[in-house]
């Protein structure tokens, strides 16, 4: 019996490995600024696992800090 993927992982997966939205922006948990927030473009997003996102500069993004996904028009797909 395979596990179920959450919600948050099917929709990067989809993304970054089936090409469908590579101008979009993830929003997410960055304690380190002020603002309290980052947008990473997709583009830069080498991996996806059941935890967490890998970025091309070897950053490790847990899927929990994960606020939303907006596509290149600044529409939301995905929110928490």
């Amino acid at each position: 019996m395979g596990r179920k993927r959450g919600v948050i992982e099917e929709q990067l997966r989809r993304i970054i490995y089936g090409n469908k939205c590579l101008n979009c922006t993830i929003l997410v948990v960055d304690r380190a600024r002020t603002v309290g927030y980052r947008e990473i473009p997709a583009s830069v997003i080498v991996k996806v696992t059941q935890s967490y996102l890998v970025l091309k500069d070897g950053t490790i993004i847990p899927l929990h800090r994960i606020l939303c996904i907006k596509d290149e028009r600044g529409n939301i797909i995905w929110k928490r």
